[in-house]
């Protein structure tokens, strides 16, 4: 039996670090915006190309923590989805469920990475998807997926509910846009559901100063047994089914850049959740691996080992609170 099953597209995702954005960037970090000269050249200063997205991220970090995972990915017939198997087969996941679609390209990315964050522009290629006839597992991951993946749902959630499986869900754009009227059958079945705080508030059509158990309560409310809001640098949020627990961040771990930090993060979650950690300690274990993650471009390079978690639980003493 599998411990997981992770569901979610592929990407090629191509990285230009940009030193000089002091001279060609005016960054306002308060309102998220990011302004170029117009017709101007930004000088790059590296490339670097990497098989990625959310699924990726979350399969390659649960294999590294020792556990036995494959993928659900539909790619093109193209390069891409040739370099994406090879580091699957590296990685040691899985691909009894990788697919490659007939005529048509994979997904791909540009990734302008600028003061240890990044803006990603990003190319989704439209998806004919279905759902293969998965074998047990004790986990399902569900995460980032192009417009019309909520065909799968139904059917996914009978697989969950027939095999008595856990599922973790961490929605991507497209499936946030779907709002929980239309995942109803998905959230009704999920264990654990991690979103950031603005992803939370989008999804429950909150007012933006709501107070953040009040959030918790609104998402409750769809169905999830556990949740987690992540904020940033002000750290995260999780309610397990009776408390609700706080911890913030490692404020002295060099930030290089942030692609995959949220991946890191929810992974890290489930694996320890999945390994028999209650919320506490997974939340401690979840910001262990988005710390090392965000040391290193891209969100694959700094994911944990097993034994790396428990180094990392050795050197930070960082604890969850409950409030």
């Amino acid at each position: 039996m599998l411990d997981f099953i992770v569901i979610g597209d592929t990407t090629l995702d191509v990285f230009l670090i940009v030193h000089e954005y002091k001279l060609m960037f005016d960054i306002k970090k308060e309102n998220k915006y990011l302004c170029v000269n117009y017709a101007d050249k930004v000088p790059v200063d590296t490339i670097k190309e990497i098989i990625a997205g959310n699924a990726p991220n979350a399969v390659v970090a649960t294999s590294r923590a020792g556990l036995r995972v494959a993928i659900v990915t539909q790619m093109g017939e193209d390069q891409t989805a040739g370099l994406a198997k090879e580091m699957f087969e590296k990685e040691k996941v899985g691909l009894q469920y990788f697919q490659k679609e007939a005529g048509t390209k994979s997904n791909y990315s540009t990734v302008i990475a600028v003061d240890g964050e990044r803006t990603i522009l990003i190319y989704h290629t439209k998806r004919d998807y279905k759902l293969p006839q998965l074998e047990k597992a004790k986990w399902v991951y569900l995460t980032s997926m192009a417009k019309g993946s909520e065909v799968i749902f139904n059917e996914l959630a009978d697989y969950i509910k027939k095999n008595k499986v856990k599922l973790c869900y961490q929605p991507g754009t497209f499936q946030l846009r779907l709002m929980p009227e239309k995942s109803k059958s998905i959230l009704r079945c999920t264990e654990l559901f991690v979103v950031n705080r603005d992803e939370a508030i989008q999804y429950t059509n909150s007012k933006s100063d709501i107070e953040i158990k009040d959030l918790f309560q609104k998402i409750v409310q769809l169905g999830p047994k556990k949740i987690v809001i992540t904020d940033g640098t002000k750290g995260s949020y999780a309610w397990d089914g009776k408390d609700y627990w706080q911890m913030g961040i490692l404020k002295e771990i060099p930030r290089k850049e942030a692609t995959g930090a949220g991946d890191a993060y929810t992974s890290g979650m489930a694996i320890s959740l999945a390994k028999g950690f209650d919320m506490a300690e997974s939340m401690r274990q979840a910001h262990f691996n988005s710390s090392s993650v965000i040391q290193f471009i891209g969100g694959q390079e700094g994911l944990l080992t097993e034994k790396g978690y428990q180094e990392w639980g050795r050197k930070y003493q960082i604890k969850a609170k409950k409030f």
